[in-house]
């Protein structure tokens, strides 16, 4: 049943509550809407004996109807009045997610999309001409359309309609993200409705936020949803992949431009993979300047606030500040030049830029022969020895237990997980995927008292801090004559450094290359971060080898206020009870500040850093193929949202969370 326009009018003029009333056409088109919606709810409430199947009640519940006038903004008597018009049309007319989709369904078979039709029509945001050196003062009217397809959360694909307006006066092109001066694309400084991800695909921007959340929360839940997006939406894994991976990039760096009032610029020309290789190169760089964005957070869980009595009869209060560190071999492809931290130039690269001419010297570790290839190798000089390390990683690299292994570390969520005795099934080994993955095991090798090479094999690799010597010993030929070391393969950094807060945010990170010597984690990640503006310097710093962290640290006279202590799980687990430094200055026991009032317990979370390490693992599979910058700019946007989750928990439980002043 459908209410005629002269019946509405004449309901209007007659009813003297609507006569007097100043209704607007969106009133009225909202009031229909939300009662559409809720007319089950309505039904339910009435008597049982009241056939509501194809009557309306007479009058609206009193609930919705206060709800309806809140919302609205309409006298209680003038939302029953409305009723009392338009029940009838109500109770028969489409949801709006009803009509939306019938739309869809005349565009598509009722030949909309052959005149130019679409149901998602995608505009600039302005029909004039923005640039202050151009004299047009009309609204512009020369326009390109072009057909492309949008992918939405709640329609799925569907076709769509963009267009460019272009000055004729200027030749400024306005896109509907974006405007195109001379070889730069200038984006709106407010977030579209829909993100262009290539010349003909939009990504809706909640999907995009899905998405986004989907990696935040769960690396897996994102491989399913890029499966789905393969199977649903009909792309090739590639495109897939594609998409997905330019809608998170271009909805980060349009928040993050957002954020700081400043438009995102990028090149108008060239592949739109190595588009915004900059802004997030920049991005990063910002980060690694400023700190990360909760670098001044503070709240009840992380710094503890006492009062103290004097001996003078009077008080003053003190407060202790926690900072707790740990490393997590994850990484990126590096340069295989120690300590080298230059960007490759592609996934291919074994070295970077400047040292691209090692590409044809002997493989081992010290050694600066020029390869010489044979029948069996392909990497190693004419040095017997050398051979027979090549042929040795080879064959080792074809065995199905290292296949096995191989696969099972690439599909961890922690890298450091004990990994299971049986394994992945011989079906699955038996994929050509197997042979091209990473082989991250330690592998060296050692004369034997008979001068044969003997391989050996840590197939499980962990992550500790180390002292300066043992890196030295670990990487100079002359301290360790009979230790080799063969890279075929490309090389990883070594792993991701956290300095976390007890609460769980984090406040710094950081790439370590060669090894996660103390005296790196020390200056880089622990006195660094907190040298930003704001930031506040710790009282206390809980690491798992504190003890040979602050050996070093006495040296440096910026530490002397800085207590240290192992963490609780490693000194019970990984430290000796004789290393007599270890327990006479870094169990945690020795410190009050630690402790919980009653003594039973420890106020604060000193495994926060391991727990958090969880989490950062399980990117594992995901960055493990990643350039560095893109590597970098996603691990930095999953901490900026994670911190925010972690901040937002921190005060609905009531713990306060605040910043220090940038004076301070």
């Amino acid at each position: 049943m459908s209410i005629e326009l002269a019946e509405v009018a004449r309901a209007f003029t007659t009813n003297a509550t609507l006569a007097q009333s100043r209704l607007s056409y969106d009133d009225v088109l909202k009031f229909l809407d939300r009662c559409c919606e809720w007319r089950d709810d309505f039904a339910t409430v009435q008597p049982a004996k009241r056939k509501t199947v194809t009557s309306p009640p007479p009058i609206l519940p009193l609930v919705h109807a206060r709800w309806l006038s809140n919302t609205l903004g309409i006298r209680r008597l003038l939302i029953h009045s409305l009723w009392d018009v338009f029940k009838h049309q109500v109770w028969q007319m489409l949801r709006v997610r009803e009509r939306s989709h019938v739309m869809v369904s005349h565009i598509e078979g009722k030949g909309g999309w052959k005149i130019g039709l679409a149901y998602i029509n995608l505009y600039p945001p302005s029909r004039l001409c923005k640039n202050l050196n151009c004299a047009k003062k009309s609204e512009l009217r020369q326009l390109v359309p072009r057909r492309c397809v949008a992918f939405t959360i709640e329609d799925g694909v569907q076709f769509a309609k963009s267009i460019t307006l272009t000055c004729d006066m200027c030749g400024w092109e306005y896109h509907p993200n974006y405007v195109v001066c001379p070889a730069l694309r200038r984006y709106y400084l407010s977030v579209p409705d829909f993100i262009e991800v290539d010349m003909h695909h939009y990504v809706e921007t909640r999907l995009a936020n899905l998405w986004t959340n989907a990696m935040l929360y769960s690396a897996y839940v994102c491989y399913y949803l890029h499966n789905t997006l393969v199977l649903i939406y009909n792309l090739s894994r590639t495109s897939a992949t594609e998409q997905v991976w330019t809608a998170f990039t271009v909805f980060a760096l349009l928040r993050d431009a957002k954020d700081r009032k400043v438009p995102l610029r990028v090149p108008h020309k060239g592949e739109q993979r190595d588009r915004f290789k900059f802004s997030m190169k920049e991005r990063n760089e910002r980060i690694i300047r400023l700190g990360q964005h909760e670098l001044r957070h503070y709240c009840d869980l992380c710094m503890r606030v006492w009062r103290e009595d004097l001996a003078d009869g009077g008080r003053r209060y003190r407060k202790c500040q926690v900072a707790v560190s740990d490393g997590i071999t994850i990484g990126h492809y590096i340069c295989k030049v120690f300590r080298c931290t230059d960007d490759l130039g592609s996934m291919a690269d074994h070295f970077c830029a400047e040292h691209k001419d090692q590409a044809g010297i002997c493989a081992v570790e010290g050694c600066k022969d020029a390869i010489n290839r044979t029948l069996t190798t392909t990497h190693t000089c004419s040095d017997v020895e050398h051979q027979s390390m090549e042929e040795q990683t080879r064959a080792r690299g074809k065995s199905m237990f290292a296949l096995r292994s191989r696969l099972a570390r690439a599909q961890t969520s922690r890298p450091e997980a004990s990994l299971p005795e049986n394994g992945p099934s011989d079906d699955v080994l038996s994929s050509q995927l197997i042979a091209s993955l990473p082989d991250d095991s330690d592998e060296f090798y050692e004369l034997d008292s008979n001068g044969n090479m003997v391989q050996h094999v840590d197939s499980n690799p962990t992550n500790v801090g180390v002292t300066d010597e043992q890196v030295q010993a670990a990487n100079c030929p002359d301290k360790t004559t009979k230790r080799f070391k063969i890279h075929l393969s490309r090389r990883r950094s070594c792993c991701e450094e956290t300095v976390v807060r007890p609460c769980g945010v984090i406040v710094g990170r950081g790439t370590l290359f060669g090894a996660e010597a103390v005296s790196n984690v020390l200056v880089l990640f622990c006195k660094e971060t907190v040298q930003h503006t704001g930031a506040q310097k710790p009282e206390h710093w809980i690491y798992d080898t504190a003890c040979d962290a602050k050996q070093q640290a006495m040296k440096d006279p910026w530490w002397d206020t800085v207590r240290m202590s192992v963490d609780v799980f490693h000194l019970l687990n990984k430290h000796k009870t004789t290393h007599a430094f270890c327990q006479l200055n870094c169990n945690p026991v020795l410190f009050p500040e630690l402790h919980k009032e009653d003594g039973t317990g420890w106020w604060f979370n000193t495994s926060i850093a391991e727990q958090v390490n969880v989490w950062l693992g399980s990117y594992h599979a995901m960055v493990r193929e990643m350039m560095s910058v893109r590597y970098n700019f996603f691990l930095d946007e999953m901490i900026r949202l994670r911190n925010i989750d972690v901040v937002e928990r921190l005060r609905v439980k009531g713990h306060h969370p605040n910043y220090s002043s940038l004076n301070e």
